[in-house]
């Protein structure tokens, strides 16, 4: 009986030791599929960060988030509190800088479909440009999930169009990236001739420049249709008009309707947008490379070359990757 119970011990111990280490080893990966009872969801708060394979801003990086993004957040922090511990959609661990999902722990309120005369931003960071096109000077950033009032105009091939900032001042975006309340083709394009209505009086009378002391070119009674020009002037009381006979002239807008808001035409004497791309210059990245060894090559600052490219902090490139240089 003694020989039986010793058998026994000598057999059961090493079995139970086999089950625990296999227990700690199998504690010690991510679980892909199976989600902890502390995991909740962050909004990202920064403009942008990277997602680490470590707690160290040189070691890998498995992801990059931007403003507004959903994040899932295991609770767990760094000693020193910098960094916090995040789970990418495929299951991976990796880290955050703390202070871009600190106080966002929330569950997330649907992005709202734009509707009517609106967009919603549709990808992680979308510039805004003054012209319909990549090589013109950006005048913001919005994020994922902001909505736009819808501007007036598209480009011809409706792959740009037009949007109205929180601070009044239209620009363009590239349509791909954004959701629309309407069809982009029911919107005119830009630079289209337009129509505008001359109402008789004084204003019916159509002047060479824009002002009452220019020579008169012609009058027209109530109610003519006249193309509207291009420009308008700074104080947007005169713009211009076409003639039937191809002749450009201006008349009082305080005599006219047109058919547009005239603040939306550019203004006479400065240099209209470019009707095409101006040439561009491009470098594609070599290993060992950053933007301050290619700015030297080429005579640009660094910072030029990121703001050409929407590039932000921390401001990364990649072997291969093909660089505007302004």
């Amino acid at each position: 009986m003694y020989a039986q119970l010793q058998s026994h011990k000598f057999i059961s111990y090493p079995a139970i030791a086999l089950l625990v280490a296999l227990a700690l080893v199998a504690g010690s990966f991510p679980a892909g599929t199976a989600r902890a009872a502390t995991w909740t969801s962050a909004l990202v708060t920064c403009d942008s960060d990277d997602v680490k394979a470590a707690p160290d801003i040189y070691a890998q990086t498995l992801a990059t988030y931007y403003r507004n993004q959903t994040v899932t957040v295991t609770g767990e922090r760094t000693a020193d509190g910098i960094w916090a511990r995040v789970v990418l959609p495929d299951g991976r661990l990796g880290w955050m800088k703390a202070v871009c999902v600190a106080g966002a722990v929330q569950a997330p309120a649907p992005a709202p479909a734009p509707v009517g005369r609106t967009v919603m931003i549709n990808t992680g960071a979308l510039n805004v440009r003054s012209g319909p096109g990549w090589w013109y000077p950006i005048l913001g950033k919005f994020y994922r999930g902001t909505v736009l009032p819808l501007g007036t105009y598209r480009n011809a091939d409706a792959s740009w169009v037009q949007v109205v900032m929180p601070n009044g001042q239209t620009g363009w975006v590239n349509a791909s990236y954004i959701r629309a309340g309407i069809s982009l083709w029911t919107l005119p394009v830009y630079g289209a001739p337009t129509g505008a209505t001359v109402f008789v009086g004084p204003g019916g009378t159509v002047f060479s420049g824009p002002g009452w002391t220019y020579p008169i070119l012609t009058s027209y009674p109530h109610g003519t249709t006249l193309t509207l020009g291009t420009y308008r002037t700074a104080d947007n009381q005169w713009v211009q008009v076409v003639l039937p006979d191809g002749r450009t002239g201006w008349v009082a807008v305080s005599y006219a309707l047109p058919s547009i808001p005239i603040h939306t035409l550019p203004i006479y004497g400065t240099t209209p947008p470019p009707t095409t791309p101006p040439a561009v210059r491009t470098h594609v990245v070599q290993p060992g490379e950053n933007l301050y060894r290619i700015g030297l090559r080429y005579g640009v600052s660094w910072p030029k070359i990121a703001a050409a490219n929407g590039l932000v902090y921390p401001y990364r490139i990649y072997v291969g990757q093909t660089l505007i240089i302004p």
